[in-house]
């Protein structure tokens, strides 16, 4: 180069790119790009967009299909500047010893629990929700999280079934439809057992520490949510309200993710260093490490 230089400017663009043994159609594609951008939006703890979707194909003919097999994504998410941590909850370096495994159970999972993940993600991507919106929101998604992965019936289906015919053939007339739908969704567990067992998959320290009591904490998120659901006047001064309800959402939401980050690879010493190493700055007003 001749001459001074006044200004240089040097920009960088990162790009993920999906090949496939197979031609596969664009709305199949799209559907990995939705849920890396899911898994994007968890790790950054901020809405992640794409910026642009560039896809390709190895046929040559025209085809109304829309047949590809390779498709690149460029993301636009926050990243740590100057190489400081405290910006993402988790990094590539957290997940890079199990990241094809990570990645395989994460496209997998993905399908499983997408209501789970729209009712999670939309406290990131909408922030104006109202709190009461936004808890009820964690504690379904929570709910549905525990039903599609980890529900045990508190009895035998068959058995159940054979048990509440019996029960309601041997009531008066009237009595048999109001029965038969409280019966329904009696072998069911209750929200507080749901809690309980998604609190004991994490036995580790952080997690402890945003819990704190169990007992106090399960009895909360379920008088809250059964007030809120059905503003019954015998739980008014039961449910939280305000900063206390912020800060259960909160806490409430980090165990929903833990148990997916769990369910996706993570193991539970990776899960408790990414939150022992950056909730301090994503959410300090819920976990402060223990010196």
């Amino acid at each position: 180069m001749n001459g001074y230089i006044n200004e240089a400017n040097v920009s960088q663009e990162a790009y993920l790119q999906f090949k496939f043994s197979e031609n596969v159609s664009f709305d199949f594609m799209m559907n990995y790009v939705a849920l890396f951008q899911n898994l994007l939006t968890l790790g950054t703890f901020e809405p992640a967009y794409p910026l642009a979707v560039n896809v390709y194909s190895n046929n040559s003919e025209d085809d109304e299909d829309e047949i590809c097999s390779v498709l690149e994504f460029k993301p636009d998410f926050n990243y740590a500047p100057n190489n400081e941590r405290g910006v993402n909850l988790f990094y590539f370096d957290d997940m890079e010893p199990n990241f094809p495994e990570i990645l395989r159970k994460w496209f997998s999972l993905g399908h499983t629990i997408e209501p789970v993940l729209d009712l999670l993600l939309n406290s990131f991507y909408n922030r104006n929700l109202g709190l009461d919106v936004r808890f009820l929101q964690i504690a379904q998604a929570l709910e549905t999280f525990h039903r599609r992965l980890l529900d045990k019936k508190p009895f035998d289906e068959k058995e159940f079934k054979k048990w509440a015919k019996g029960v309601v053939e041997n009531v008066d007339q009237k009595y048999k439809e109001m029965l038969r739908g409280k019966l329904n969704f009696s072998n069911e567990q209750p929200l507080h057992a749901r809690l309980e067992e998604c609190i004991d998959k994490l036995e580790i320290d952080t997690i402890k520490q945003i819990v704190g009591d169990k007992t106090k904490f399960i009895r909360d998120v379920k008088n809250s949510r059964n007030y809120l659901t059905h503003y019954s006047v015998e739980l008014a001064n039961k449910a939280l309200r305000g900063n206390e309800l912020y800060q259960l959402t909160d806490r409430l939401r980090i165990v929903l993710l833990a148990n997916i980050l769990l369910q996706s690879g993570f193991e539970l010493k990776q899960i408790n260093e990414v939150i022992k190493n950056n909730g301090i700055y994503l959410f300090n007003h819920i976990y402060k490490p223990i010196s």
